[in-house]
């Protein structure tokens, strides 16, 4: 027999039933009880009673499984009479009816939630039917089960409110938030136990053992390291997003030999759903029962809504390790910013400063073995022995020769990075040497020192490779992309650490007098991290010029819209840079056509060059470089000489590397403002619970302003039940629309676009191409409403629990490469968060 009631932790489901009984008994004068299941659910016995002995209320006892009146109105949720309890068999108290001269007897079924959760029993004294009782009863019934809802959703409310009140007050553990929640979901089910098992950030294979939260446990938890991406019951929950079992022993009676929590915690029912976010999944919460149970209607709506919360828990202590992680990483390469000045002219201080570069991945990346190859591109040549870090098992494996089936050969010729997630099996690192070594060692690195995860990191400046750097692990990484992220700056360190010794020592040996060169690098990096953006902008144009013996510097930044140049720092020029005109961005000029080309651009004689447009009258030699970010160029760093021929090579690669040094400043700055832009999202839709519909989707379009083009942006809500889209929101080429009479922003039916597939699939889309747009729309089931796919194109979806409630959208109908996937996660994050703000506004 399945369990089929449902617990009200308030305590007053014994009120609600004695208060109903009371008011039976004042409008019939009978006595009256009210019959529920028992705790196993395997019989009926006596909530409550008015006008029946002590004894028998104490006493009473209906087995379902054996005939009874009471029984058959509880199992088949209908009325059932009796008129003469003496004479009829299914009546099991005969003795006591007859002291208490019972003649007959009505029993109705208390249903609540599409579950008969009791029966109201009244004894008559004459032997007759009662028809007003068949009448007036059925209401009792219905207010109990009325009221039993109120009372559940206004605990179900408390509870809800309860926990957003910690999530707000959340940073870095879920796990006091998860343990409210399970608990939660216990009180509000009558489940016997529930556990919520969140997985770790960097291993989503793995679960984050430390925060797993559980309650009603007969045993405390007992968790190992082990995967739980192939098999076993979290994978089935990951893959299928919820799974219901009502009665293990009939449905899978090998489960409860086979799984040793269930065995151990006697479970007999259970409710598993996955802990999702839009794009992922978070983690696993069970609801559990220790007999079988039918989940209601109900019960699966509060878990749902339950696990909703843990997503958004999970989902935010990812946000702050995620932050956490990236100023760990800015705090370290600001210590070796600091340390890059201090070249010398030896060898030996260009491998102290590796040194300490691996020291600090290792320490910032969790590694347990760091590698730095220094290589010559020019020369085809390695030096060698690497720089390594951390704890070998087998030393005696010195690396003096690099041969063509070595994986850094690979590295160095494919010049991409490579990440290894399983190196165990990675054909790359663990087939058997292909060219005849003197000193092979038996078996290869990766078995030799047990490694399990592998990434390895050309070290490029500007079109050289300059070396490799290896970061090894000893346990299972999954290389998120924020993983990735700080790995690559790591690299991007290293090789800058390289070029730059390269190049002092090149300056060096061959112009001495150029050590006030140097100096120049010294007060940037020391600007870097203590001055404005402003301050910063304006010393490197200052120090550009004074590097290269110009007379004018200027640092141009590419607009947000890409079609021209800003001047945001200027040495030379009596004007502030902010009085300088802009730039177009095309190729007619030499800085337009750095930024086309990624190259830089020398010019000694500028009155015969085609693409020098005049700017300076006493100008007659110009050079350019790009500013250089993850191979896309944001900017250039621009110097203007009165002589002739002044520039040399050695001023393109002093020069470059100024530029190289300026991007990364650059992108730190943008970085540290989205996270503060994303900061003060969060707080003022959490913080201003007054906040309305319009009130947050104004705010939305503010801050996302900040951070990308929304000139055409538009917010959708869709209502599943109607089927309609309806748009709260919209801006055209920068001009806000007026949803209610401008054509086509209007609601309407959902149809087959981009904005209803993110709505059915719950999945973010981002086109950065206009061919990327046309692939998309060709698949079957697809439809572009506007003509002319746009060219980049960004959404994402808002989503409350399993449901998404609208998209956030923005594009740009002329440009492609607008977005970015650093700008997908930005407004994922902003929907995650406005989700939360809309659903509490409502």
């Amino acid at each position: 027999m399945s369990s089929r009631s449902t617990k009200l932790t308030s305590g007053n489901r014994t009120e609600i039933f004695e208060y109903i009984a009371n008011a039976i008994h004042r409008v019939t004068s009978l006595p009256v009880s009210i019959w529920a299941p028992e705790k196993g659910g395997k019989g009926l016995m006596i909530v409550t009673a008015v006008g029946l002995p002590e004894s028998y209320i104490k006493t009473a006892f209906l087995d379902l499984k054996k005939p009874s009146v009471t029984g058959e109105a509880f199992l088949n949720n209908k009325i059932r009479q009796v008129m003469d309890i003496s004479s009829d068999r299914r009546w099991k108290y005969k003795e006591q009816a007859r002291e208490m001269n019972w003649k007959s007897a009505i029993c109705v079924p208390i249903e609540a939630d599409d579950v008969v959760i009791g029966v109201i029993s009244v004894y008559a004294y004459t032997r007759r039917s009662i028809p007003e009782l068949v009448n007036i009863l059925p209401d009792f019934a219905e207010q109990i089960a009325i009221t039993l809802e109120v009372a559940r959703q206004k605990e179900v409310l408390e509870k809800l409110l309860d926990i957003d009140a910690k999530l707000q007050s959340m940073t870095e553990s879920p796990k006091n938030v998860l343990n409210s929640i399970v608990k939660a979901a216990c009180d509000l089910t009558g489940a016997s136990c529930a556990v919520a098992y969140p997985f770790d950030i960097e291993h989503d294979e793995f679960y984050d053992i430390e925060n797993v939260a559980f309650y009603g446990l007969l045993k405390g938890l007992k968790l190992t390291e082990k995967p739980r991406s192939e098999g076993g019951m979290a994978s089935f929950v990951k893959q299928k997003g919820e799974i219901v079992l009502t009665n293990i022993g009939e449905q899978y009676p090998d489960m409860l030999k086979t799984s040793s929590f269930i065995k151990r915690e006697k479970i007999r029912a259970f409710m598993g759903i996955a802990l999702k976010t839009a794009d992922s999944t978070l983690g696993i919460l069970y609801v559990n029962f220790r007999t079988p149970h039918v989940f209601t209607k109900k019960e699966k709506s509060t878990i749902r809504l339950f696990s909703h919360r843990a997503s958004i828990a999970l989902h935010n202590a990812r946000l702050y390790q995620k932050a956490a992680s990236q100023i760990s990483a800015l705090e370290r390469l600001h210590e070796v910013g600091a340390t890059l000045t201090s070249v010398q002219n030896t060898p030996e201080g260009l491998r102290n400063i590796l040194t300490r570069i691996a020291q600090s991945a290792q320490n910032v990346l969790g590694a347990d073995l760091v590698d730095l190859y220094q290589y010559f591109q020019t020369q085809d040549r390695y030096d060698l022995p690497p720089v390594q870090v951390g704890n070998r098992y087998d030393e005696t494996v010195p690396k003096t020769v690099i041969h063509k089936d070595d994986v850094i050969y690979k590295i160095v010729k494919k010049r991409e990075p490579e990440y290894i997630v399983d190196a165990q099996k990675s054909k790359t690192l663990i087939t058997p040497f292909t060219v005849k070594r003197a000193d092979s060692p038996k078996k290869r690195f990766v078995f030799r020192e047990n490694l399990k995860s592998t990434a390895a990191i050309p070290l490029i400046a500007g079109a050289e490779v300059v070396g490799v750097l290896f970061a090894n692990y000893r346990t299972i990484q999954s290389f998120s992309s924020e993983q990735r992220k700080i790995i690559e700056l790591f690299a991007h360190q290293a090789a800058i650490a390289i070029w730059n010794a390269r190049l002092f020592m090149s300056v060096q040996k061959r112009l001495d007098e150029r050590l006030t060169d140097i100096s120049a690098f010294q007060q940037i990096y020391e600007k870097i991290y203590g001055a404005n953006q402003e301050e910063l902008m304006s010393l490197i144009a200052e120090k550009a010029a004074g590097l290269t013996n110009a007379k004018y510097g200027i640092l141009w930044l590419a607009d947000r819209d890409g079609t021209r140049l800003t001047c945001r720092g200027v040495a030379g020029d009596t004007r502030p840079a902010s009085r300088l005109p802009k730039l177009p961005l095309d190729k007619n000029s030499i800085n337009g056509w750095v930024m086309h080309t990624g190259k830089p651009y020398l010019s000694n004689n500028i009155k015969n060059d085609a693409h020098y447009r005049s700017w300076y009258k006493d100008a007659r030699s110009e050079l350019a470089v790009p500013l250089l970010y993850e191979n896309h160029a944001i900017g250039t760093l621009d110097v203007e000489s009165t002589a002739s021929n002044n520039f040399t090579d050695d001023h393109v690669k002093l020069l470059k590397t100024l530029a190289a040094q300026a991007a990364i400043a650059i992108q730190n700055s943008r970085i540290v403002r989205k996270l503060d832009t994303l900061d003060d999202v969060g707080r003022a839709l959490t913080n201003t619970i007054r906040l309305q519909e319009q009130g947050i989707l104004d705010l939305i379009y503010r801050e996302a302003s900040g951070l990308m083009d929304t000139d055409n942006m538009y917010i959708a809500f869709y209502d599943e039940y109607t089927d309609i889209v309806r748009f709260g929101l919209a801006y055209v080429n920068g001009k806000k629309i007026n949803i209610e009479t401008e054509p086509g922003w209007q609601p309407r039916k959902a149809g087959q676009g981009r904005t209803e597939e993110i709505i059915r699939t719950k999945r973010p889309i981002l086109n950065t191409t206009k061919a990327e747009a046309k692939k998309w729309y060709r698949k079957p089931g697809r439809k572009e409403y506007i003509g002319n796919p746009l060219p980049s194109w960004i959404g994402v979806p808002m989503v409350i629990g399993d449901k998404a409630i609208g998209v956030i959208a923005t594009y740009h109908p002329e440009r492609e490469y607008v977005y970015s996937g650093d700008d997908l996660d930005i407004l994922q994050s902003m929907a995650n968060q406005a989700a939360i703000a809309l659903d509490n506004a409502r």
